[in-house]
């Protein structure tokens, strides 16, 4: 070690040579967002955009209105049009086929957390939206559905629902 070299001229040394690297460093690689950081305008991420699409069409086809009287009516009046018809339908439209029963189910679990339902009254609810949709049955959605649930349910109603309540609320 070298015994004329102090602590402090070590890191009067070291700290300009770091802070310069990673100056470098966050000009090679973030200078597109260091720009619209430091001019005021921020362009949103494609995974931002596609998000926001798929939120404008969930509110424009699924219209979230306050809970009505009786439980659960809205999500019934919701349902009144679909009919869980096997067409096959192409990834986007599937898409937001699922993007609209997660809606359904989250207003639904918001209402029952409210109302203080049990465990039966959920599972019946949920299984009557989910008959709605059986396009989305045996589909990799149906996978994506079955884990929302399960966390929603874990969450919100301390229930755990095993492979077994899941297979029996698609039918």
């Amino acid at each position: 070690m070298l015994y004329t070299t102090t602590w402090g001229d070590f890191f009067s040394f070291i700290l300009p040579l770091v802070i310069i690297y990673y100056f470098v460093v966050l000009l090679k690689y973030y200078r597109h967002d260091l720009v619209a950081y430091f001019s005021g305008r921020r362009e949103p991420s494609r995974a931002e955009k596609e998000a926001a699409a798929v939120s404008r069409a969930v509110r424009e086809e699924v219209a979230l209105v306050p809970a009505q009287p009786g439980l659960f009516d809205e999500q019934k009046e919701r349902l009144a049009g679909w009919e869980g018809d096997d067409q096959g339908g192409q990834s986007p439209e599937m898409f937001k086929v699922m993007a609209t029963v997660v809606a359904i189910l989250k207003d639904m679990v918001t209402q029952g957390v409210a109302e203080k339902i049990d465990k039966e009254q959920l599972l019946t609810q949920t299984a009557e939206i989910l008959s709605r949709f059986g396009q989305l049955k045996n589909t990799p959605y149906q996978a994506s559905i079955n884990s929302f649930l399960t966390r929603t349910c874990a969450s919100n109603f301390s229930l755990v629902l095993e492979q077994g309540d899941l297979v029996a609320l698609w039918g």
